[in-house]
């Protein structure tokens, strides 16, 4: 009977996309590919579970502790229903210790950084309330079906509200209606049609629970992918993929920080494409943006991933170099000038640049700091010309 009724919920899973979920289509309207309501991409995934768990945190685990908290005070009216004395004292056992395991998880969850293992430790608590959930209407002598299957929709609602990846979501309200479905096909004196009926009431609320949450997830996914995407454009240049001065200036107060508090140093390299205005004249606009790319495709290759590269203005372009000295940055520089030398743009001419640099030690401004290095490039350039 649980296996069939499983079964039977896998299959039509697949029809919640006909009750509002975002189609294929759209999907791919969206450029977002989701997996199980989930991103593709496990570090994107993570990312915004991490996020979305963080924010969750602090009214969660109040609501987490408020409802073990309740469901140990169900002791009350279960003293009154079991004479059996005995039987109070397993229940009270019972309760007891879920709430203990609750207290634990709500500690630990503090504790945690990685918040995708918390979606299986939730899943595992959802299981452990089921276990519990049964043992204790196993000691009732004649607990009442229909009532009982109320109890497992309310809790199915609960399961779904609970900030978890949607599949645990499914999968626990699964274990908690096959096996509510079989511990009462086995244990509860219940007539066929009655039990049909139970059972397709918790299907029907299961399933558009799953539904709504799937729905939900989707959107919420969607929102978060949008906002990286407009985060991404508020602090890029549109035409290079390389940074704005905006970010630049949030880099530099960051690094300029560090620099006062712990002496962590950091250096500015400024490069200019030498003759781009000829690039221009000569192949036209739209080679002159080819170039601009390229450079930068050439630079973001050659430096490490916390290094910022800025665009600053027509050819003009800003990399900050945390944590390295004036030295390693002249060493970095020269690097990137012999790659920019030898490096095919596509056109005939040799695409070559001219830079300066500065230290965190020449300025304990942005301003200072930037009209030290743009000083040192318009000498280097001239130097060049001659």
């Amino acid at each position: 009977m649980g296996a069939s009724f499983a079964f039977t919920v896998f299959r039509i899973i697949p029809i919640i996309q006909y009750l509002g979920i975002p189609s294929k289509k759209e999907s791919e309207l969206c450029m977002l590919e989701y997996k199980w309501a989930e991103f593709k991409d496990p570090q994107l995934e993570e990312e915004y579970y991490n996020t979305e768990v963080k924010s969750a945190l602090s009214y969660f685990i109040a609501i987490v502790m408020t409802l073990g908290v309740l469901y140990f005070l169900f002791i009350i009216p279960d003293s009154y229903n079991l004479a059996d004395r005995r039987l109070v004292t397993y229940v009270f056992i019972n309760r007891a210790t879920f709430l203990l395991l609750i207290t634990a998880f709500c500690f630990f969850l503090k504790k945690i950084k990685r918040y995708k293992y918390a979606a299986y430790l939730i899943t595992v608590y959802m299981f452990l309330f089921v276990l519990s959930y049964l043992h204790i209407v196993s000691l009732y002598p004649d607990p009442n079906y229909l009532i009982k299957c109320f109890d497992i929709i309310v809790i199915t609602l609960g399961f779904f509200l609970v900030p978890n990846l949607w599949r645990l979501k499914v999968i626990a309200a699964l274990f908690l209606a096959v096996a509510f479905l079989v511990f009462a096909y086995y244990r509860m004196d219940v007539s066929g049609w009655s039990f049909a009926a139970g059972a397709v009431y918790i299907f029907i609320v299961m399933l558009m629970s799953a539904a709504w949450s799937y729905r939900v997830e989707y959107y919420k996914r969607q929102h978060y992918a949008d906002l990286r995407e407009l985060q991404r454009v508020v602090v890029t240049d549109l035409l290079t993929g390389a940074y704005n001065r905006g970010k630049f200036i949030t880099e530099m107060e960051k690094n300029l920080a560090a620099y006062k508090k712990a002496q962590v140093d950091f250096s500015l390299i400024l490069f200019d494409i030498d003759d781009f205005k000829a690039v221009n004249d000569r192949y036209g606009h739209l080679t002159g943006d080819k170039v601009l790319k390229e450079f930068v495709r050439v630079i973001q290759k050659n430096v490490r991933a916390t290094d910022v590269l800025v665009r600053w203005g027509g050819e003009e372009f800003v990399l900050l170099l945390p944590g390295t000295s004036n030295t390693q940055a002249v060493e970095v520089a020269n690097k990137i000038q012999n790659l920019v030398r030898n490096h095919d743009f596509g056109i005939r001419e040799t695409i070559t640049c001219s830079y300066g640099i500065v230290s965190a030690k020449e300025g304990a401004t942005i301003e200072a700091l930037f009209a030290k290095v743009d000083s040192m490039m318009y000498r280097a350039k001239k130097q060049r010309k001659k």
